[in-house]
């Protein structure tokens, strides 16, 4: 009887675990969260191919992807409401215009819930994502 109740317990909380986001480069269609620099030139806009991921237990309520470089921001966070399912992945892409002085991209996703006591992110760590910029002058 006790080997019953802890299966159940178990189940029970992987049914309820939290939404665990990650954010993945997408390189040839495949997830990575290493990648190569990109690279152009000034005043070229590149098209990065990311996903976002949850490979927590139950669904995100909603996530903001904010995009910078060193060079700044790169306009508003972006809301995605409803956020992914457990296990189910979200191919975006961001578009980077390059500027001289840019060295680094990155992406943060951040976990919005529904209310302020609910389980936040267990894994936040991956939920930022950078890649090195090369900008040509000319």
């Amino acid at each position: 009887m006790t080997a019953l109740l802890v299966s159940a317990a178990s189940a029970s909380t992987a049914v309820d675990a939290p939404p665990d986001l990650r954010l993945e480069w997408l390189i040839g269609g495949r997830p990575t969260t290493t990648a190569e620099p990109v690279s152009g030139r000034a005043g070229e806009t590149l098209r990065l191919p990311y996903q976002l991921r949850n490979v927590g237990g139950s669904r995100a309520f909603a996530v903001e992807i904010t995009a910078y470089t060193t060079l700044g921001s790169l306009g508003r966070p972006e809301r995605v409401e409803p956020g992914p399912r457990a296990g189910e992945e979200m191919p975006r892409w961001l578009d980077l215009p390059l500027a001289r002085g840019m060295r680094q991209v990155c992406l943060v996703a951040r976990l919005q819930t529904l209310n302020e006591d609910d389980p936040r992110d267990p894994n936040p760590a991956d939920n930022r994502l950078c890649r090195t910029v090369r900008v040509d002058s000319e």
